[in-house]
């Protein structure tokens, strides 16, 4: 199953709670969020390094949070929200992580690495998810 790493052997659902539909909702959302992390991990280390001119002014980190005008929170939110009403599974994909991008790649791919390429996806969110997570409350307490 992809995503299930030793030392499990199955999806970890100790208690039984979740039913199938429910287990492919958590791998959907489990896959969204560590997409968002890996994005999220970049962004808050890339503008030590990196800066569009323009945006010099604006603080890295945390501070950007408020140092982000009013037009940028606007630009941020239509475009999270354009991409959650616009962007769908597609037809015959993968699952409802599948939207179609990159995954021509798999194409010819035998099943075992196909699903050892979903399982390196998943386990690189999750770094990135407990990254991430390390970056901002670094940022709290320092």
């Amino acid at each position: 199953v992809a995503g299930v790493c030793a030392p499990l052997t199955e999806k970890f659902d100790p208690l039984g709670l979740g039913t199938e539909e429910k287990m492919e909702q958590f791998t959907a959302a489990e896959i969204k969020h560590g997409r968002c992390a890996m994005i999220a991990c970049l962004g808050y280390v890339l503008p030590e390094w990196f800066r569009f001119p323009g945006c010099e002014s604006y603080e890295s980190g945390l501070g950007a949070l408020g140092s982000l005008p009013a037009e940028g929170w606007f630009q941020l939110v239509a475009l999270i929200g354009a991409h959650e009403v616009l962007v769908k599974p597609r037809e015959g994909g993968l699952g409802a992580f599948d939207f179609g991008l990159g995954s021509e790649l798999l194409e010819g791919q035998s099943a075992e690495e196909v699903e050892r390429k979903q399982t390196v996806e998943r386990n690189n969110g999750r770094l990135a998810m407990v990254g991430f997570a390390g970056l901002v409350s670094q940022e709290l307490m320092f």
